[in-house]
């Protein structure tokens, strides 16, 4: 769920960015991403400590297995751009 500045929760419509496109995200780190991703979507420190809380899997292979990982559930989680 992503909330504005006003906490109230955003539709789809409302996203707080008006390109989604990342370039070059695949290239950052997966800490790198993370920030970012937080940033632009205006993520709370939990939020993001929260992508960052390993699960089965580690990050080094969550991030072989698919392009811009920023966490993962024991699948890794990643973004399109």
């Amino acid at each position: 769920l992503i909330r504005d500045s006003s906490s109230r929760a955003l539709a789809p419509t409302d996203m707080p960015v008006k390109n989604s496109r990342l370039g070059g995200l695949y290239k950052k780190s997966v800490d790198e991403r993370r920030s970012i991703v937080g940033e632009l979507a205006s993520l709370s420190s939990e939020d993001i400590e929260a992508l960052a809380a390993q699960g089965e899997l580690s990050e080094e292979i969550g991030d072989r297995m698919i392009e811009n990982v920023i966490g993962s559930y024991s699948l890794p989680i990643g973004i399109a751009t």
